[in-house]
């Protein structure tokens, strides 16, 4: 790397070529002068390892914990089985339509690749910015901090839980995925992998046991602590089957998020140093590292209540404008290729239901939701900002600069593609 008296700064670029022995990651790096070779993310993540982390991260900590909850405020065993069918019937308009648009569009990056390429740079890196601002970030604090809750269950299961220790626990845990989301692309992968077989056979285990006492003829509703009764004294096997499934969920977000801040700052929507790779393990380290300190902010200045707050009103308002997508190429892109091709009354359904879920959010918890809005509003000057980069003061440009030089020298990171 090289920086010139002007504040411009030049790197040498690396090209890595990687090889596998014996299941191991050994990138070979070597120097090269064309500058139109750049270091590669190598594709490790196979059909397995991409359905492994869908489930993961659908699958965290409320197909466990919601049940009692609607089941409680229904006062109705069938009544809560239909808000499910009706939930889960909802999802799945909103899963057919993003079938769509991942079919269609190829390029990385998720929700932010749909709207940039629908809406244009400003309405897509303000989707950006709510999803790696707000959105990711809370999710992996909620997940992290319910972790931290059921792994204390057997310690503390008749009193209330230390907010010291949820709170360390909750942070240990975002750490330990962050270095190894940071370290290897494998590792994390097996991680997603190992944890999602564990939440598939907890849920087996639910089913099983629900199956058992249908058979026994225990049909009534009973409010009742499920494990401690069906389970007696191994009952602490369900908090802990808990706790590794909100495990893998943290896990799959880390991972994903930090490829949405990647795919960001190659667009230049994100600061240049998110888009670099680390020369010997291949891994997006600063965009990780991003992730981890924002997930902790939240974490370390929230209730569980509040965040998910925050997160509905947000992720509601960002998700109806992605399905919304799909009723705008309709029109606008009618000849364009669709391998799914959803039916438009889905997208419409879809959207005119997360409409009512924002109004509902706002009206009932309009602080929350408000501070919702004002990170929104406040992702605009730094839209102008990525935009007018160049026409910046030249110290400006010359602090950013040395900042990422300075990334690169600590982590020895070169640009990725």
């Amino acid at each position: 790397m090289k920086e010139k008296d002007n504040g411009d700064v030049t790197m040498e670029v690396f090209h890595a070529n990687s090889t596998e022995k014996e299941g191991l990651d050994t990138p070979e790096v070597t120097v090269v002068n064309d500058l139109d070779e750049k270091v590669r993310m190598k594709p490790t993540i196979g059909l397995l390892n991409s359905i492994t982390i869908i489930i993961g991260s659908m699958i965290g900590s409320g197909i466990f914990i919601s049940p009692s909850g609607i089941l409680a405020n229904m006062n109705s065993f069938g009544a809560s089985i239909l808000i499910w069918i009706a939930c889960g019937i909802y999802s799945l308009l909103g899963a057919y339509c993003y079938a769509e648009l991942g079919t269609m569009l190829h390029s990385s990056g998720g929700d932010y690749a749909y709207v940039l390429e629908a809406f244009g740079p400003f309405v897509g890196f303000l989707r950006l910015w709510v999803e790696v601002i707000v959105a990711r970030p809370v999710a992996i604090a909620i997940i992290s901090m319910t972790f931290a809750q059921y792994i204390l269950q057997p310690i503390y299961p008749d009193c209330e839980q230390p907010k010291e220790a949820k709170a360390c626990l909750a942070t240990m845990c975002v750490l330990l995925l962050s270095f190894i989301n940071g370290m290897s692309v494998r590792m994390s992968t097996l991680v997603q992998d190992v944890f999602t077989l564990v939440k598939m056979a907890a849920l087996l285990l639910i089913i099983v046991t629900g199956i058992v006492q249908i058979g026994r003829g225990r049909l009534r509703m009973n409010l009742f602590t499920f494990a401690s009764r069906v389970y007696g004294p191994v009952w602490w096997i369900m908090p802990i089957f808990v706790a590794c499934s909100t495990f893998g969920g943290v896990n799959g977000t880390i991972m994903t998020t930090s490829r949405i801040f990647f795919v960001a700052s190659r667009e230049n929507q994100m600061p240049r140093v998110c888009s670099f790779l680390q020369m010997d393990l291949l891994t997006p380290i600063p965009a990780v590292i991003i992730t981890c300190i924002i997930s902790i902010v939240y974490l370390l200045t929230g209730s569980i209540n509040s965040l998910i707050t925050y997160l509905g009103f947000v992720q509601w308002l960002a998700i109806g404008l992605c399905v919304f997508i799909v009723i705008v190429f309709r029109f606008t892109r009618p000849d364009a290729e669709r391998p799914v091709r959803a039916p438009i009354a889905f997208a419409v359904i879809y959207v005119l239901g997360t409409i009512f879920l924002v109004i509902f959010a706002f009206v009932g918890s309009p602080t929350e939701s408000g501070y919702g809005v004002a990170i929104i509003v406040v992702g605009i000057p730094f839209f102008f900002l990525t935009k007018y980069f160049d026409r910046l003061p030249k110290n400006v440009r010359t602090s950013m600069n040395n900042f990422t030089v300075s990334w690169q020298k600590l982590l020895k990171l070169v640009p990725g593609n």
